[in-house]
């Protein structure tokens, strides 16, 4: 059984493929992967935490991976 937390990591994880790979909006897909039928067994808080806290800190995260 996954936990809500895990359920959440998938969930960004998807999202930000999605984002990476089509370039649409982020509340656009923020509201799609909302959707999906397993978003209510997900942590909505950490969930949003994940998803806006990588997309805000792209920049520096592609510095700190870069090297490797």
């Amino acid at each position: 059984m996954k936990s809500a937390r895990r359920r959440s990591r998938e969930l960004v994880v998807q999202g930000l493929y999605q984002w990476l790979v089509t370039g649409e909006d982020i509340g656009a897909i923020d509201a799609f992967v909302r959707e999906t039928p397993d978003f209510h067994k997900a942590d909505e808080a950490y969930f949003k935490q994940l998803f806006y806290g990588v997309v805000k800190n792209t920049d520096d995260l592609r510095t700190s991976i870069a090297p490797h």
